[in-house]
């Protein structure tokens, strides 16, 4: 097997000012066009878009992001891919910048992992994004530092039952969960103890467990049919 060595040979990198000589227009002509910006005539634009081609030019970002003290980046952090929930998030999100002036999504994956997602999170700070969107309210300490210290938007997604850094977008898991709760008690005719107890002892901190558990205990204590061990009831209320 033999590999090509042509890093260390390379060219210099094509530059916006041999691109505008080459298509005998300014280099803010160019400029504007590869950012979509201001009125250019279609002839003009079809010009500078094959000499582009042809010679394999890539703008320098990071140089306009210097100078302008600005960033086209979107910093995106999900937990996962396998849940079928944040493939449609990420569309949802690729259609909202595509409206925008350029504005790219740079994904992350976090597995769920606080840590995981602090490093990420760090890294991306380091770039000077225009905005970062983060999943849930449940950070790092040095993670929500970072985030309210930053210079930056910030868009905590899912879930609405906290107080968000800067934005939140989603809904309310606890309110979510109340609403199944009433479903299936009022489903099965009052419900039982038995509901309550399992739910009480399996029912996670999550909000939804929240909002789930505190109706099954309502409607349990209301009707009497079989009062609940104290200990769950205490550990239910301190989840509430």
């Amino acid at each position: 097997m033999t590999a090509k060595q042509r890093l260390p040979d390379r060219k210099s990198k094509v530059t916006v000012r041999e691109v505008a000589l080459r298509a005998n227009v300014s280099e803010s002509t160019v400029s504007r066009i590869l950012r979509n910006k201001g009125p250019i005539a279609d002839d003009t634009r079809e010009k500078v878009m094959e000499v582009v081609r042809a010679m394999g030019y890539v703008p320098n970002r990071i140089a306009g992001s210097l100078a302008s003290l600005n960033s086209n980046l979107v910093g995106v952090i999900i937990p996962s891919l396998s849940n079928i929930v944040f493939p449609e998030v990420l569309q949802g999100i690729h259609a909202g910048l595509e409206a925008t002036d350029n504005m790219q999504a740079v994904i992350s994956i976090s597995n769920y992992d606080v840590e995981l997602e602090e490093n990420v999170i760090r890294g991306l700070l380091a770039w000077k994004p225009a905005a970062v969107l983060t999943t849930g309210f449940e950070h790092s300490d040095a993670t929500r530092r970072m985030l309210e210290l930053s210079d930056v938007r910030v868009v905590e997604m899912m879930d609405i039952d906290s107080d968000p850094i800067d934005i939140a977008v989603g809904m309310s898991h606890r309110s979510a969960g109340y609403a199944t709760g009433r479903h299936l008690v009022e489903r099965a005719g009052g419900g039982s103890a038995t509901s309550a107890t399992t739910w009480t002892t399996t029912g996670g901190p999550g909000c939804a467990s929240r909002g789930f558990v505190p109706h099954f205990l309502k409607r349990v204590s209301t009707s009497q049919p079989e009062p609940l061990p104290e200990a769950q009831v205490q550990s239910a209320q301190a989840n509430r």
